[in-house]
């Protein structure tokens, strides 16, 4: 649990940081023009894709090699109790009290449950950055310094022509996150069925072990 309660922390962080970047982008296509990002910065203006920061990705790959771990551990735990012959496993269950099964099959059912969380999370913050770039794509820059538009995004001798829009600036990234949020979707509803099933015949393996066995 404690595990995965520092992937969710990471997701957030990561959430936020990318915002951030996003918000700068704003800020940054009222002062840039576009030509600038020849010369300055080749994502001046752009809102940043939905990748994983180097410094919360270590973190996070460190954090799955740990639950792994932990899970490995546990197999080789339930391993040595049937003499590492996990096809003795049914034949053991009769030989349990109730709370035995439930107390071995907790770890397996946690984990399920818990990756299913995180993949909702991970959706849910795809969904959300999405929102925020359909929502808030900028101001736009203006195309090049024949032209110029102050702060206050109104005054200056820009036209309309004469500026990209925020939403085209942003549509390679709003084209990503869309796949990314589909993608996700799949994900979720097949973690969600795996803990499902991991619950239902937990509970089923507890309260009707004497019939089933």
């Amino acid at each position: 649990m404690v595990l995965f309660w520092g992937l969710w922390n990471i997701l957030d962080a990561d959430f936020w940081a990318l915002r951030a970047i996003a918000f700068l982008a704003n800020v940054e296509a009222v002062y840039f023009y576009d030509e600038d990002t020849k010369v300055f910065n080749p994502y001046a203006g752009r809102h940043p894709p939905y990748t994983m920061i180097g410094s919360l990705k270590a973190q996070f790959i460190a954090l799955m090699f740990l639950i792994g771990f932990a899970q490995m551990f546990f197999l080789v735990k339930v391993g040595e109790r049937v003499g590492n012959n996990f096809a003795r496993i049914p034949r053991r269950i009769p030989e349990l009290s109730h709370l035995t099964i439930a107390h071995w099959l907790l770890p397996l059912v946690s984990f399920m449950i818990l990756l299913a969380v995180t993949t909702w999370m991970r959706r849910r913050r795809l969904r959300g950055y999405l929102g925020f770039v359909q929502d808030c794509p900028g101001p736009g820059m203006v195309k090049d310094r024949t032209k110029f538009r102050r702060t206050d995004l109104i005054s200056g001798n820009a036209t309309e022509n004469d500026v990209v829009p925020g939403a085209v600036l942003q549509e390679r990234v709003r084209l990503a996150l869309t796949a990314q949020v589909a993608a996700w979707d799949l994900w979720v509803r097949l973690t969600t069925a795996a803990a499902g099933v991991s619950v239902v015949a937990t509970v089923a393996l507890v309260v009707l072990k004497n019939r089933l066995f």
